[in-house]
């Protein structure tokens, strides 16, 4: 554990409620100053920065990071950073896929909306922050 360092990770079903992602993982960082998060478990998945994160103005969370090959996620100070993996790693990773399934096909995909929304409203906040400081 990483005080001031939060971590969800999101990991699809058998019920395949996103084809284009497998796992999301969501890194809250409330720290001054960046922090690196290993997660043994997820060597070798093939995670990004999310594409809006990766193309959005705010250089701060642009500088997040992956490096797929140990595991390791670095996310900015007072940033929230959202990772998304294509595929499971190709050794088992011992996470466990959410303990229910919608019955109903595409019934999670609320939960990536209400996921997303959430978001939203965080980089909003941080940006009024921002501007706040700046101004």
């Amino acid at each position: 554990q990483t005080p001031g360092v939060i971590a969800m990770l999101l990991s699809d079903s058998s019920a395949n409620l996103d084809a284009g992602a497998e796992m999301i993982l969501v890194i809250f960082n409330a720290n001054t100053s960046a922090q690196t998060l290993a997660l043994a478990d997820l060597k070798n998945a093939d995670f990004a920065l999310h594409p809006v994160q990766k193309e959005s103005t705010d250089l701060r969370v642009r500088d997040s990071v992956v490096d797929n090959t140990k595991g390791e996620f670095t996310v900015p100070a007072r940033t929230t950073a959202v990772f998304v993996a294509t595929k499971k790693p190709a050794t088992d990773t011992g996470v466990t896929p959410t303990p229910t399934t919608p019955k109903k096909s595409g019934g999670g995909q609320a939960d990536l909306m209400l996921l997303f929304i959430l978001m939203g409203c965080l980089l909003i906040a941080q940006a009024k922050v921002l501007r706040s400081k700046q101004g």
